[in-house]
Parts: C-alpha cells; sequence; structure tokens
C-alpha cells in the first residue's frame, strides 16, 4: 500500500493537476505529520528502552560518527576544500527526514545557498 501510494503520488506531482492537488493537501499537511509522530510514537516499546537506555543513547552517536567519517572520505576525493569536506559530511550523514529538517535550517540561516 505504501508503494502505491508513493507511486501515485510520484504520477500526480508529473500531471497536470499538480497544483490543484497541492492546494488540496497542503492545509493537511501537520495534521498527516501529526499524525505520522504520534503513531511512531504509540509503536514505542517503553520497557525495552528502559532496559536498553545505554545503548539507545549510544549507538546512534556511533553510527552517525562513522557516516561522518564516511562522508569526509568521499568528499574528500573531490579535492574540494577542508570547510567544503567539513560542512558536507555534517549535512549529509544525517541521511533522513532529519536530513532535511537540517538542510532547511542550514538553508535559512544563510549556511549553504539555495543553488549551491
Amino acid at each position: 500500500m505504501a508503494m502505491g501510494a508513493f507511486l501515485s503520488g510520484a504520477m500526480l506531482s508529473a500531471s497536470d493537476f499538480r497544483l490543484q492537488v497541492q492546494s488540496t493537501v497542503l492545509p493537511l499537511k501537520g495534521v498527516l505529520m501529526g499524525l505520522y509522530f504520534i503513531a511512531v510514537g504509540m509503536s514505542i516499546n517503553v520497557s525495552f528502552a528502559t532496559q536498553n537506555i545505554g545503548h539507545l543513547l549510544i549507538l546512534p552517536l556511533i553510527i552517525e560518527l562513522c557516516k561522518i567519517v564516511a562522508m569526509i572520505a568521499a568528499a574528500s576525493v573531490f579535492r574540494l576544500s577542508r570547510t567544503a569536506v567539513i560542512k558536507t559530511a555534517f549535512l549529509l550523514a544525517p541521511c533522513g527526514e532529519f536530513g532535511f529538517v537540517l538542510f532547511a535550517e542550514a538553508r535559512s540561516a544563510g549556511a549553504i545557498r539555495e543553488n549551491a
């Protein structure tokens, strides 16, 4: 079902009706995002989380550190400046929904340009 919804959305976004679909869905954006985060929150196993709090705090940090190191290595191949390599690594490492939030915040703070 999720793949069908994704494909339907992709097809509608490329059609002549994209503006109509966007204007219809835009007011529901906040409600749908809230529903998504509520569903994710309700799926958390609290007893497991409290029993493994150390792992839940340390493992994501280790994963992010590994991704940052990999991004630094990958960006260094392109012979960018050290500043550009570090910015690229820290901006691309989150890779997920949070990455989009991070890019938006970095753009609004002036850390990156719109058409960079």
